[in-house]
């Protein structure tokens, strides 16, 4: 998930809408566009990706607006508590995150070629212990 304007996501991203109130899916628009920040979740992909569906060649793919590289941008690994039992398979909890990363962005945009970046993600006091002695690093390009 990518946040922006330092938001630091405290539980679900996902909006709750009722459907059963005439207005429930207005109230629900008019919420999200009171926030003062913005979330991009990326589609699902499965592990391995399929080919057809991959033409990144990555695990998690984001289009954002150029305007937004100046909103202290942060990524956050977020995966699917299998402890609980939900009635989506979307992930469900945070346990990772990079630093800003706007100025990291900016150079690969304006950079020639195909220039990749990598950065280390860090993991949430909270995490389960198996995740926390894994190393991961994000590459964007």
């Amino acid at each position: 998930m990518l946040t922006t304007d330092s938001h630091a996501p405290k539980d679900s991203p996902y909006i709750k809408a009722d459907l059963s109130n005439e207005d429930g899916i207005a109230k629900a628009f008019q919420m999200q566009n009171s926030l003062k920040y913005t979330c991009f979740l990326s589609p699902w992909m499965r592990i391995p990706p399929d080919p057809m569906d991959n033409i990144y060649n990555s695990l998690a793919a984001f289009t954002i607006p150029k305007s937004y590289l100046d909103r202290n941008t942060t990524i956050y690994l977020v995966v699917k508590d299998e402890t609980k039992p939900t009635v989506h398979a979307m992930p469900s909890i945070y346990v990772g995150f990079t630093d800003v990363l706007d100025d990291s962005l900016k150079s690969i945009l304006f950079s020639p070629g195909n220039q990749r970046q990598y950065f280390e993600v860090g993991y949430n006091k909270t995490s389960s212990a198996d995740i926390s002695k894994t190393r991961t690093f994000l590459e964007l390009a």
